[in-house]
C-alpha cells in the first residue's frame, strides 16, 4: 500500500485511536504493524475475527484481558535451565490466570474462529496457584512457600524479640544514666543497635558500628545481643538461600510447559487485538463492509471517523456503470472530505476494521490506493503548487493500474484554467480507458461536460444552500454542481451592476449551461421535498402496520399464553384424579376388610374436595340463572347436576343448608341445591316411557312401614336396608321399622354403623319396649 497515501489519508490516526482499546503493550504492537491487505481472502478472515469478538463482547461483556506479557525470553532461560525472577514468575501465572479466564469467558458461545483461539489456549491451574500460593508480589514471598521458609522466618521473628526485650532492658538504663541520644532502637548494617552520645561510648560494653555525621552519636551493638544478631544474620541468608530453592524449582516446572505457556503469548497478543478491533468498532457504531469482486463501492451513510461532532453522512457510488467519477461544488463544500471518507473507509475494510457506514456497504479490494491531496506546494524542492501536483500525478500514472483506486483532489489546478481543464481531461481519459478506478474534484465547467460526454464517466457534485450560504455535505452523484459564485456574491452584498457586467462577460454556452444546471437543480429540490413527504408518508403506514402486528402477535401469544395454563391445569386436575383414584382403590380394598367407616371418610373428603375446585372454576363453568334454581323440590323430581352436566332423580330432599341426594343410575351423588337446576320436563320428554311409567307406579306403590331381617348376615341385611330405604324415600314414608331381633347384637350394631353414616337418615334409636324394645329399630327420614 502506498506509504504517501498512508498518511494522506490519516490512517496512521485510525490506528492511534485503535492503540486506545488495547490492554496489553504487545496488542498494541501489532496494532501499530497493521497494513491493509489486497489479499481478498486474509482480509475477510480479518473482517470475520473482527465481527466474532464484538460477537462476544455484545452477549458476554469486555473479555478478561489482564497479564498478557512477553513470556517468550522467560520460557526460553527456564527452559536452559535458569532460575526465574519472583516477578517473572508471577507473570507466567498471570498469563496462565488470563487463559483460564478466557476460556470461562468464552465457555458457552458458539464456535467460531475466536472461540478456537480461545479453547486452543495452554492452561495448567496447578502451576498456575503453585506460584500464586508461592509468590505474593515482585519482592515478596509468601511464609507458606515451604515449610522449612516458615521455620526459618519464625526463628528469626523469635531471634528478633529477644534481642528487641534486650536491648529494652539496656535502653532502660542507659536512659536514665544520660548515655544514649535518643531513646529508641535502631538497625545498621543489619544488625540492631543503639544510638550512644559520643562521650558515653565507653559506658555501654558493644561494638560501634556507626556514627552520625557530626560525629555526635556513636550508634553501639551491646554484647548481650551481638550473638543474637549473628543468629539472625545466619538465618537470613539460609532464607535467602531457601527462596533461591524455591524459585528454582518454580522455574523448574515452568520449563516442562515452555513451548506452551510461549505459544500462550502469541494467541494472547492476537486475541488483544481483536478485541481492540471490536471495541473500536463498536464505538463507531460500525458494520462490516461486503467486499466485491469488480471493485464495486457503494457506501451507505458514510462517515468519517475523524471528524469531531455530528459528521453528516454520505453516499458513495463507484464502479458498475462508471469507474471515474467527477465532482463539483463551490470550495468548503465537503469535496475533500467526500475523497478522504472514500479512501480511508477502503483501508479500514482491507485492514479488518469495521466502517462507520450502514450495512450493507461495499468495498472493493484495491491492491493500491494513491491520493493527491491536500497542500500541494513544495517549499523544500521550490516548486509551485502545480509543479508539486503534477509530480505526484506522473507518479500515480506510473504506478496505478487496473486494481488501483486514484483520488485526486482540484485536478488540474494551479495553472490556466483551460489548459488545466485539457491536462485533467486527459488524464482522466486514460486512467477510465484502462479501467482505473477514479474520483476527481474540480471546478472546471469543462470537466462537467466532459462527464455528460463520456460513458463511463460520472458527474456528481456537493449540494450547497445559497439561503444559508453553508454545506449541506451531501453528495449528490448523476448531478454537476454549481459554483454558485454569482449567487453567494448577491447574498454578501456585491451591487447588481457589478453582477450584470460579470455576466455579459461569461460566453454564452456558460451561461445556457449554468442555466441548465439551476434549473435541474431547482426540479431536484422539488422532487426531493415530493419523496421525503412520500418517505414521510411511508413510515408513518409502516410504524402503524408494525404496531398493528405488534397487537396481533400479543394477542397471539396471550392466547397461545392462557391455553398453556388452561392445558397445565387440565393436568394438574388428571393428576389429582388419578391420586383420588388411587386413594379411593386403597380405601375401599380396606373397607372390605371391615373399615367402611375410613371409607365414608374419605368419600366426604373428596366430595368437599370437589366443592372447593368446582367454586375455583366457577368463571368458566355454566351457571345456571337465577329463576333456573329450583325454590322446592319433591322426591323422585328429575334436576339437572351443573357441575357434571348429569341429569338425576331427587332421592332425598335438601336440609337447612341445602344439601340433598340425587340418584344418578347406580350412584348416589351428594350435591347442594345451589348446584342443581330444575329439568323436570325435559326429563320426562327425554326419559322412555317404560322408565316414566316404572317410576310412577313405585312413587304410588304400597310400600310396608317395616321390614323384618332376622334370619339375614351382616352384609345381605345391609343390601336389602339400603334398597328398601331407597323405595321409602320415594314412597315417602317419614319413618319406617328394622326386625333385627335381639340375638347376639352383630346384626343390631352393623345396621346402627350403616345409618350412622346414611344421609337419608335424620335420626334412628330402637324402639319402645311395647314396640319390640332391642330388637327394632326405629329410622326417621330427613
Amino acid at each position: 500500500m502506498d506509504k504517501r497515501a498512508i498518511q494522506t489519508l490519516e490512517f496512521d490516526k485510525i490506528l492511534q485511536q485503535l492503540s486506545a482499546h488495547a490492554e496489553s503493550e504487545l496488542g498494541r504492537h501489532q496494532i501499530e504493524r497493521l497494513l491493509p491487505t489486497d489479499d481478498a481472502a486474509l482480509a475477510e478472515v480479518w473482517q470475520e475475527e473482527t465481527g466474532d469478538a464484538i460477537q462476544l463482547i455484545l452477549q458476554f461483556g469486555n473479555p478478561p484481558l489482564f497479564g498478557i506479557t512477553r513470556l517468550k525470553d522467560l520460557t526460553h532461560r527456564a527452559k536452559l535451565g535458569g532460575t526465574l525472577s519472583a516477578g517473572q514468575l508471577l507473570q507466567i501465572s498471570e498469563c496462565l490466570r488470563v487463559s483460564r479466564a478466557l476460556q470461562a469467558y468464552a465457555a458457552e458461545s458458539e464456535a467460531n474462529r475466536l472461540t478456537d483461539v480461545i479453547r486452543g489456549l495452554f492452561v495448567q491451574r496447578g502451576l498456575e496457584e503453585e506460584i500464586a500460593n508461592a509468590i505474593l508480589s515482585p519482592e515478596e514471598i509468601a511464609d507458606t512457600a515451604s515449610h522449612t521458609l516458615f521455620g526459618l522466618r519464625r526463628s528469626r521473628k523469635a531471634k528478633q524479640e529477644q534481642i528487641k526485650s534486650k536491648l529494652n532492658a539496656i535502653l532502660q538504663s542507659a536512659a536514665q544514666a544520660g548515655h544514649l541520644r535518643e531513646n529508641l532502637i535502631t538497625v545498621r548494617e543489619g544488625r540492631y543497635v543503639l544510638p550512644v552520645k559520643a562521650e558515653s561510648r565507653r559506658s555501654i560494653h558493644g561494638v560501634v558500628h556507626d556514627q552520625s555525621a557530626s560525629g555526635a552519636t556513636v550508634f553501639v551493638e551491646p554484647m548481650a545481643v551481638v550473638e543474637l544478631n549473628n543468629d539472625i544474620r545466619r538465618l537470613e541468608a539460609e532464607e535467602r538461600d531457601e527462596i533461591q530453592r524455591i524459585l528454582a524449582e518454580l522455574s523448574h516446572e515452568v520449563a516442562e510447559f515452555a513451548d506452551e505457556i510461549s505459544g500462550d503469548q502469541d494467541a494472547l497478543q492476537h486475541l488483544d487485538f481483536c478485541f481492540a478491533k471490536a471495541k473500536y468498532a463498536l464505538s463507531l457504531r460500525g458494520s462490516r463492509p461486503v467486499f466485491t469482486s469488480d471493485r464495486t463501492v457503494e457506501l451507505h451513510q458514510a462517515r468519517h471517523p475523524l471528524l469531531s461532532g455530528q459528521a453528516v453522512p454520505i453516499d458513495i457510488q463507484l464502479g458498475g456503470a462508471f469507474n471515474t467519477l467527477i465532482i463539483t461544488g463551490p470550495n468548503t463544500g465537503g469535496k475533500t472530505v467526500t475523497l478522504k471518507t472514500l479512501g480511508l473507509l477502503t483501508m479500514m475494510a482491507q485492514a479488518g476494521l469495521q466502517i462507520p457506514a450502514k450495512a450493507p456497504s461495499k468495498v472493493g479490494i484495491f491492491s493500491d490506493i494513491y491520493a493527491d491531496i491536500g497542500d500541494k506546494q513544495s517549499i523544500e524542492m521550490s516548486l509551485s503548487t502545480f509543479s508539486a501536483s503534477m509530480t505526484q500525478i506522473v507518479s500515480i500514472l506510473d504506478k496505478a493500474d487496473e486494481n488501483s483506486l486514484v483520488l485526486f483532489d482540484e485536478l488540474g489546478a494551479g495553472t490556466d484554467p483551460t489548459e488545466g481543464a485539457a491536462l485533467a481531461m486527459a488524464i482522466l481519459e486514460r486512467l477510465t480507458a484502462y479501467d482505473i478506478r477514479t474520483v476527481a474534484t474540480t471546478h472546471y465547467s469543462e470537466l462537467k461536460l466532459f462527464a455528460i460526454r463520456e460513458p463511463r464517466v460520472q458527474n456528481a457534485s456537493v449540494e450547497f444552500d445559497v439561503e444559508t450560504l453553508s454545506p449541506t455535505y451531501r453528495l449528490l452523484i448523476g448531478l454537476p454542481g454549481r459554483s454558485n459564485a454569482f449567487e453567494i456574491s448577491r447574498r454578501l452584498g456585491l451591487s447588481e451592476a457589478v453582477l450584470e457586467d460579470a455576466q455579459r462577460h461569461l460566453d454564452g454556452g456558460s451561461v445556457r449551461f449554468e442555466d441548465v444546471l439551476r434549473d435541474i437543480e431547482s426540479n431536484r429540490i422539488a422532487v426531493e421535498r415530493e419523496r421525503a413527504e412520500a418517505q414521510r408518508l411511508r413510515e408513518q403506514y409502516d410504524a402503524r402496520m408494525e404496531e398493528l402486528d405488534r397487537a396481533i402477535d400479543g394477542a397471539k401469544s396471550e392466547m397461545v399464553r392462557r391455553m398453556e395454563q388452561s392445558k397445565e391445569r387440565a393436568r394438574a386436575i388428571v393428576a389429582e384424579a388419578e391420586k383420588t383414584a388411587s386413594s379411593m382403590l386403597r380405601e375401599a380394598k380396606q373397607a372390605q376388610n371391615g373399615d367402611v367407616r375410613r371409607l365414608d371418610r374419605t368419600l366426604n373428603e373428596i366430595r368437599t374436595a370437589a366443592r372447593a375446585r368446582d367454586k375455583e372454576w366457577a368463571p368458566a363453568q355454566r351457571r345456571p340463572k337465577k329463576n333456573e334454581v329450583p325454590d322446592t323440590l319433591v322426591l323422585g323430581e328429575t334436576v339437572e347436576l351443573v357441575r357434571m352436566g348429569q341429569k338425576g332423580v331427587v332421592v332425598s330432599l335438601p336440609n337447612k343448608n341445602g344439601d340433598l341426594q340425587i340418584q344418578m343410575g347406580i350412584l348416589k351423588v351428594n350435591a347442594n341445591l345451589k348446584d342443581v337446576v330444575r329439568t323436570e320436563a325435559e326429563a320426562e320428554l327425554s326419559r322412555a316411557p317404560q322408565e316414566r311409567s316404572l317410576l310412577h307406579e313405585k312413587k304410588n306403590m304400597s310400600l310396608p312401614s317395616e321390614i323384618d331381617l332376622r334370619g339375614e348376615n351382616l352384609d345381605s341385611a345391609i343390601a336389602l336396608v339400603d334398597k328398601y330405604l331407597d323405595d321409602a324415600v320415594l314412597v315417602g314414608l317419614p319413618e319406617v321399622r328394622l326386625i333385627h331381633g335381639k340375638g347376639s347384637g352383630v346384626l343390631r350394631q352393623g345396621l346402627m354403623k350403616f345409618l350412622d353414616r346414611d344421609r337419608r337418615v335424620e335420626k334412628h334409636a330402637l324402639a319402645d319396649l311395647k314396640e319390640g324394645g332391642a330388637g327394632v329399630t326405629v329410622v326417621r327420614f330427613r
